[in-house]
């Protein structure tokens, strides 16, 4: 736990993390997972929304992993600014 957390952190729940302990946590898993820092992938869009302010939503599939209710799901959000629209 960063220096100084500990105080913010309520005494009965010591399991509770702080958005920069935990994303200080996930970025070290995925370092770990993939030491060269880069990787690629295959998937397959299986649907793509653009809402009427220009914000962008696209679910990534694995082309050849079974479909339905189980099917796991890489959801991407891009919202206009960061694609240049605003």
């Amino acid at each position: 736990m960063e220096p100084g957390t500990a105080q913010l952190l309520p005494p009965e729940r010591p399991d509770v993390l702080s958005i920069a302990t935990l994303l200080d946590q996930v970025q070290a898993a995925i370092t770990r997972a993939f030491p060269r820092g880069t990787w690629y992938g295959c998937a397959e869009r299986s649907q793509s929304i653009t809402d009427r302010t220009g914000h962008c939503y696209i679910d990534l599939v694995d082309p050849e992993a079974p479909r339905g209710r189980d099917a796991k799901v890489l959801k991407i959000n891009c919202l206009a600014a960061d694609l240049g629209f605003l």
